[in-house]
């Protein structure tokens, strides 16, 4: 996790322009440059600092989380100007870094707009995500049929399957999980994806996988909210993905959600869809683990009322 400081945002009548400023930690790894790190860290504490101000905070009556941060992204990627950047610290575990910047109230206004007319109502179709660039032309990088059948076939960690519970410790009846299709960016689904998400939460002994989501006691959706590529030399490329998944509990109404987001640097000489699959698999598996252990500790809690109640125990509220 990021450490997070802000700063006061300007509001004077003086400056109109809204203030950034946050600082964010990212921990060094030997699979990543420290340039890639330091760019993580970056656009992290970028985020950040648009994510702080209120005209974002008041988006939260308007739209649901993950479009919320769709718009924050287009914002820092777009609309942050004059961005500075200092490192703070860098040692042999993490690298910090401080940024500076400022947005302006119209083009905030002008990101929410962008979003609202860009985001169709069209019904969705079957298996066909695209990439952006940096010039937004997605019909330049598709994923192609071939790719994700590839993807799916590629051996899950044996560690990303293993819970926290056996079935000795189970009693009571397991709850029905429905796990939904991946939902891309560009409304299109995928349910060939969605099968990292299943191999997560298959063979636990509190979850009975249905394909009837209306029967789940737990829906898990999933979306990438952003994949995009840009050129940083004639050598190297970046690519950002960011994704959610959410839990739905039906009965209780509420939900959890879980958002991954990583830049890699990669060469352009590699396979930009295996670069893309490879880092989809990985931030899914991520998400996932997070969202079925907050999904487990509601089954247990939940089963334990119910074998209360058949016992005649009162379950405390």
């Amino acid at each position: 996790m990021a450490d997070i400081a802000f700063a006061e945002n300007d509001f004077s009548e003086e400056n109109s322009s809204r203030v950034l400023f946050a600082k964010a930690c990212e921990k060094i790894s030997k699979e990543e440059t420290i340039s890639s790190i330091r760019l993580r860290a970056t656009d992290k504490a970028t985020f950040q600092a648009v994510q702080a101000l209120d005209e974002i905070k008041n988006l939260d009556k308007e739209f649901s989380s993950h479009d919320k941060n769709v718009i924050i992204y287009d914002i820092v990627d777009n609309y942050v100007e004059d961005l500075g950047v200092q490192t703070t610290k860098q040692d042999n575990n993490r690298i910090c870094v401080e940024v500076t910047g400022f947005v302006t109230p119209e083009n905030i206004a002008l990101a929410v707009k962008s979003f609202k007319e860009n985001t169709p109502n069209s019904s969705l179709e079957e298996d066909k995500p695209s990439f952006e660039d940096n010039k937004e032309i997605s019909e330049t990088s598709d994923i192609a049929s071939s790719s994700e059948e590839e993807f799916v076939k590629e051996d899950t960690p044996e560690e990303i399957i293993q819970t926290s519970t056996s079935a000795s410790l189970v009693s009571g009846k397991a709850k029905k999980l429905y796990v939904a299709p991946l939902e891309f960016y560009n409304n299109t689904k995928s349910t060939s994806f969605a099968q990292i998400l299943l191999k997560v939460f298959e063979n636990n002994p509190y979850f009975d996988i249905t394909q009837n989501e209306n029967e789940a006691d737990y829906i898990i959706n999933s979306k990438v909210l952003r994949a995009k590529v840009d050129n940083i030399n004639s050598q190297t490329n970046r690519m950002q993905m960011v994704l959610m998944v959410e839990a739905q509990y039906v009965d209780e109404k509420t939900s959890s959600t879980e958002h991954q987001n990583q830049f890699i640097l990669f060469s352009k000489n590699d396979d930009e869809q295996k670069v893309a699959s490879k880092l989809m698999q990985k931030l899914l598996t991520k998400a996932a683990k997070v969202i079925l252990k907050k999904v487990e500790k509601n089954a247990q809690i939940t089963q334990k009322q119910s074998q209360n109640e058949a016992s005649g125990m009162i379950t405390p509220k």
